[in-house]
């Protein structure tokens, strides 16, 4: 089998390139220079591979074929072969003398220390780089060369790579991936990507999603340049598992276009009371963000926000979220509070001379939310109840709990800039976004 396997691999990297390579010929602009091996070969290998037997321009076995082509494609893709045949011999030419034994099989004797040539990105990532210069990892010759398989497995887009990984699940972890290279291209491109293999497993295996899903792990690499590569590794916990499973069908449909920005949020565990801050903010004071450059995950989230014709408790589905993954039992405590905004914004809005004060409260509840101000926070509801001779609600007092305070105050102002009534038409398409930026 190893012996067979130079040659597996190279029938895989050629396997239905004909077009490839004639679409490649016919647009070189210098064919004297043109080589079909650095068309077929090296963008498969370049970025994970460099400076390696693979990949490396001085090497003979690749300069030959500049300038090759025929219109007998198939001769010419027996050439590249027998390059890269000749490259894996000056592959297994490369040892070292070391008398450890294969850091990843256990089995064979290592001849090699893992090096640039064998996983670029590790090399160029300024976090992993120091460990193999202070502890090298002994290799032997048939897992080094399997490290070649790399680049195969990871998606490819815009320079970045994504790979999704479930331990113990070959087939599984396969099947994931073949979902990313069909994906559609959509904005925030790892995170709408890797929703994507989330939305697959859920419409599989709902039942099983809490399990499933905090077994699967991402890997990106971002390449940079030839020296410089960012790694980033995450995978979900039960916690984001059992929130997804539960409410991520409710997530508001009029914010669809921000929501590669929510799963860039839950993914690096960002909390969603700021997610939802800055939609609030954009709402509530459109006239300050008028000429607002949206550039950011942030100001695009703000742009959301202003876009809003109204709020609606679709909103909650983001305090839901958020206390689903803070563990918190106390869920009814959003809806009490949503409607407790609501209630005294219909109690504002029946006399004029209170109807004119909505507008400073919100800037002021706001304010108390942005500074976790509970005790502000607080007093500005105990005014707003006077000026309508009303009580205030005895379970405000669990607004001071730190545990409670960001869901029932955000839940509150929600319901506080919330329609009171809407016609059959706006129910119909409920939190419908202006076009207006």
């Amino acid at each position: 089998m190893w012996k067979k396997l130079p040659e597996i691999y190279a029938d895989y990297l050629l396997k239905d390139k004909e077009e490839v390579l004639k679409a490649s010929y016919e647009k070189s602009k210098d064919k004297s220079n043109f080589n079909p091996y650095n068309v077929l070969i090296l963008p498969n290998l370049g970025d994970f591979h460099n400076n390696s037997p693979f990949t490396n321009q001085s090497h003979k076995y690749i300069k030959e074929l500049k300038g090759m082509y025929s219109e007998n494609i198939e001769k010419v893709l027996e050439k590249v072969k027998t390059s890269f045949l000749k490259a894996h011999k000056k592959f297994l030419s490369i040892t070292k003398n070391t008398s450890s034994t294969c850091f990843f099989c256990h089995e064979r004797q290592a001849k090699n220390f893992v090096d640039a040539t064998s996983f670029t990105p590790l090399f160029a990532s300024p976090d992993t780089v120091r460990n193999f210069i202070w502890d090298p990892i002994p290799i032997c010759k048939e897992c080094e060369f399997l490290l070649y398989f790399t680049s195969v497995g990871f998606y490819k887009s815009n320079g970045k790579y994504l790979f999704v990984y479930i331990p113990d699940d070959l087939l599984e972890t396969y099947r994931l991936n073949q979902i990313l290279s069909t994906q559609e291209e959509i904005e925030q491109e790892k995170l709408g990507r890797a929703w994507s293999v989330i939305k697959h497993v859920l419409e599989l295996e709902k039942q099983k999603s809490s399990w499933i899903l905090e077994n699967i792990y991402f890997v990106e690499i971002e390449k940079v340049g030839d020296a410089t590569a960012n790694i980033y590794s995450f995978h979900i916990s039960p916690n984001l598992a059992e929130a997804i499973s539960q409410l991520i069908d409710k997530y508001p449909k009029n914010l669809q276009h921000i929501f590669s920005d929510f799963l860039f949020y839950i993914y690096t565990g960002k909390s969603l009371y700021e997610f939802l801050f800055l939609l609030l903010s954009g709402f509530i004071k459109k006239k300050s963000y008028k000429n607002l450059k949206v550039e950011t995950i942030e100001s695009r989230i703000v742009q959301a926000g202003k876009n809003l014709k109204y709020l609606s408790d679709d909103l909650l589905f983001f305090i839901n979220f958020q206390e689903v993954l803070n563990m918190n039992e106390q869920k009814d405590y959003t809806n009490w509070a949503f409607r407790a905004g609501k209630e005294l914004k219909a109690l504002y809005k029946k006399d004029p001379s209170t109807r004119k004060k909505l507008e400073p409260l919100t800037y002021r509840l706001l304010e108390a939310i942005r500074r976790k101000d509970k005790d502000y926070f607080i007093q500005n509801l105990i005014r707003a109840y006077l000026e309508v001779e009303k009580e205030i609600p005895y379970l405000f007092k669990e607004a001071l709990n730190d545990k409670n305070f960001n869901m029932i105050a955000y839940a509150f102002l929600i319901g506080l800039n919330s329609e009171e009534e809407r016609g059959k038409e706006d129910e119909t398409n409920k939190g419908e976004t202006s076009e207006s930026a």
